[in-house]
């Protein structure tokens, strides 16, 4: 009897914590995208991040939105405008999980190039659609303001015009051409972030390392596939000058690379 009794009392505790966490609260779900930079930064401020749906609070949505309201993460990406740089977390757990991630590199604990997502994926990422609240942030956050006289840049750059910058890269652009751009980061800027982002690193380099050789060369260095490449023509006994016309880059290159590679 007891063990019935204690049965009935836990099912009816699942029924209302499952009523709970689908219950919607007054005014939800929203309707209207968020289309400005300084909803976006209100949106993703504090500890917690709202659920637009129903408008609960959590640290992160992903693992709330799809078992609950049966929307993916790209599905509320597009309903509400959200930039793809970013994943559905507030800022307060967005700079923890990063600090973590960053500890657990350095650390070696974690290689950040080992799962990458396939180059098609990248591609994807780069090409998909912009909304409002992207220019928006490009518009106030970038053009607002201006280099000093000194040739200091005191723009604020965010994941954003990172993103954007892949996109132009993605075109068969090199980084020096991109960064010339007035509304992207200068060269420098740039220079420190692929030193240290090793994950933004990765996704530059996989876009590039699908361009010619002799593009490769302008865009930053030659990557591994150039390694193997050259290392068969070099076993079949080709010379320096005859491997930069097969590969169609400068003999210096090949010179370097081969005396990498002989160690």
């Amino acid at each position: 009897m007891i063990n019935l009794m204690a049965s009935t009392a836990k099912k009816e505790c699942d029924k209302q914590r499952w009523r709970a966490r689908r219950e919607v609260m007054p005014g939800f779900p929203r309707t209207e995208p968020i289309t400005t930079a300084e909803e976006l930064r209100e949106y993703r401020s504090g500890d917690r991040i709202q659920c637009l749906l129903c408008g609960k609070f959590f640290k992160a949505l992903s693992r709330h939105i799809e078992p609950i309201h049966e929307v993916t993460v790209e599905e509320y990406h597009r309903m509400y405008g959200l930039p793809w740089s970013r994943g559905l977390t507030s800022d307060e757990t967005h700079e923890k999980k990063s600090a973590v991630l960053k500890r657990r590199i350095e650390a070696g604990e974690w290689d950040p190039t080992a799962n990458s997502p396939p180059l098609d994926e990248i591609r994807k990422n780069t090409e998909r659609e912009r909304f409002p609240v992207h220019d928006d942030i490009v518009r106030k956050e970038c053009l607002s303001k201006t280099p000093t006289h000194k040739g200091e840049d005191t723009r604020i750059w965010r994941e954003e015009h990172y993103d954007e910058f892949l996109r132009r890269i993605a075109s068969g652009r090199t980084r020096i051409e991109v960064c010339s751009d007035p509304d992207m980061p200068r060269f420098t800027a740039m220079i420190e972030k692929l030193r240290g982002d090793p994950d933004f690193r990765n996704r530059y380099d996989k876009i590039r390392w699908t361009f010619p050789y002799g593009v490769q060369v302008r865009t930053g260095g030659l990557g591994p596939k150039f390694d193997e490449e050259l290392k068969s023509l070099l076993d079949l006994g080709l010379s320096h000058q005859q491997c930069a016309e097969i590969l169609g880059v400068h003999k210096t290159a090949i010179f370097t690379h081969a005396k990498r590679i002989r160690g």
